[in-house]
């Protein structure tokens, strides 16, 4: 995994830690204020009644920091809840 002396370069085994959430985790962290993970965000959408940005937010707490997640939190819920093809039009009388 890791070699001791990265590791105690690094500060011991708080920097172990980090070490190991940067490897393994950080592809699958939409939200780094809060280490909310894309996971997290699926379950989310999936769970609720009426996905959405708000939704996700309430329930996981991601984008609620610096809402630079906000678009990627959206791509996600449109991937997983696509428009319905039928959608009302707009007539002028």
């Amino acid at each position: 995994m890791f070699r001791i002396a990265e590791i105690q370069s690094r500060g011991g085994g708080n920097a172990r830690q980090n070490m190991y959430e940067d490897a393994i985790c950080s592809e699958d962290v939409i939200c780094h204020c809060l280490k909310v993970t894309q996971a997290e965000v699926e379950s989310a959408i999936v769970t609720s009644d009426e996905p959405s940005l708000r939704c996700v937010m309430r329930m996981t707490g991601a984008g609620t920091g610096c809402t630079a997640c906000h678009q990627a939190i959206r791509n996600m819920v449109l991937a997983q809840c696509p428009p319905a093809a039928s959608s009302p039009t707009c007539v002028r009388r």
